[in-house]
């Protein structure tokens, strides 16, 4: 969600450096990174592709769940984002609990404070990031942390407060990632000359970042800066690193190449259950399940998604090459996230050598808003063809 005004120079094959990224049976994306002008890098067709066509799979560098989400008592895994709510989570009287799946919650064996839908993922997140978090009191201090950002960044709290949880992941996923090569460094060098010498984590390089995307005072944030460094335990050797410049950058980062998803619920294999029931069981289970979304038999499904479904953010870095275009030839499907990844599909026919290009935001805006929306968000007028005709 931005303009791809990376430094980094495009790799001859965006397989050689996104692994996570596949087309069917795990065979490399038919793209190619390449400098678009006016625009910095972009995603080319390397063969045609046909309208309904996966054009590439791709897994999530980091997730997070939205904190109001999460305050609002949805249960989520806290690496892939799937839903593990209960029954009793959404109404105490659900008709036929016995239909609803059982989703199993692994919790952290250190801390508690933290839930995975399996070991798998439980492993995951500690390899990642959780290796800092665990029993440093980040999930206490979040709130803290909320407030310092309401009142030291208050024109972009709305803009910048759903990122906070990621923006932690992100931090402690650098020094993770870090911790290795110092460590090699320090032990051929003295203490002093390998804290000097000690390298920046390039972990999230290939995002895009506008130096624009904030105003200049938001340079000063101490407060958050402070409870992020308590919150993670980050050393002075770190800290050379980890500066609040960094920390604004990451920021930035999340705002313009993060992606919503809303991972899939148990709601789905739920209501099949019950269709499974005896007509006059089944009826009357629909009837008040009805009742307790308080809305129409048809919407009733889709309402009781929404109780228990995670609003979460995700970050993909071949995804976040695609440039925007209102009249986009691909979309980025992410309403029912499984797996912890995205598919990005044609829209309509994509010739060899055409750039990929998804949509913002809604298509069906007007230009105005759609030229608003974008400047005020990601620091750039769209130009494109579409826009052009309208009247732009």
């Amino acid at each position: 969600h931005r303009m791809n005004t990376s430094t980094s120079p495009p790799s001859s094959s965006s397989s050689s450096w996104i692994p996570f990224a596949f087309c069917g049976f795990m065979q490399p994306p038919p793209t190619l990174l390449v400098a678009v002008p006016g625009k910095g890098n972009g995603l080319r067709a390397t063969r045609d592709i046909l309208k309904g066509e996966t054009i590439f799979t791709e897994t999530a560098v980091v997730s997070n769940q939205f904190e109001e989400n999460k305050k609002a008592g949805v249960v989520a895994c806290d690496f892939c984002m799937s839903s593990l709510c209960k029954a009793e989570d959404i109404a105490p009287d659900m008709p036929h609990p016995e239909c609803w799946p059982l989703l199993p919650r692994v919790y952290c064996p250190s801390c508690s404070e933290v839930c995975y839908c399996s070991d798998y993922c439980r492993r995951q997140a500690w390899d990642r990031f959780h290796n800092r978090e665990c029993n440093r009191g980040v999930e206490a201090r979040k709130d803290s942390m909320m407030k310092c950002l309401q009142y030291e960044l208050p024109s972009s709290y709305e803009q910048c407060s759903p990122y906070l949880p990621i923006l932690i992941h992100m931090i402690a996923m650098s020094l993770s990632s870090n911790a290795l090569s110092s460590s090699s460094s320090s032990s051929s060098s003295s203490s002093s000359s390998s804290s000097s010498t000690m390298s920046a984590p390039t972990l999230f390089d290939g995002f895009a970042c506008t130096p624009s995307l904030f105003p200049s005072s938001f340079s000063d944030f101490g407060s958050l800066f402070h409870l992020l460094v308590d919150s993670l335990l980050i050393t002075p050797q770190e800290q050379i690193w980890c500066t609040v410049d960094v920390v604004l950058r990451y920021l930035t980062i999340i705002c313009l190449n993060s992606f919503h998803i809303t991972p899939m619920t148990p709601i789905s294999a739920y209501f099949s259950n019950i269709k499974r029931l005896g007509t006059e069981a089944k009826e009357q289970s629909i009837l008040e399940l009805v009742r307790l979304a308080d809305t129409t038999p048809r919407c009733a499904e889709q309402r009781l998604q929404s109780l228990c479904g995670t609003d979460a953010s995700a970050m993909f870095v071949l995804g976040s090459k695609l440039n925007h275009s209102c009249d986009s030839n691909a979309t980025v499907i992410s309403y029912a996230f499984t797996n912890h990844t995205i598919d990005i599909v044609a829209k309509k026919n994509i010739a060899k050598g055409e750039e990929i290009t998804n949509c913002y935001v809604d298509p069906l805006w007007t230009l105005s808003r759609r030229r608003n929306v974008l400047q005020n968000t990601y620091s750039f007028t769209c130009t494109c063809e579409r826009c052009i005709l309208e009247g732009g």
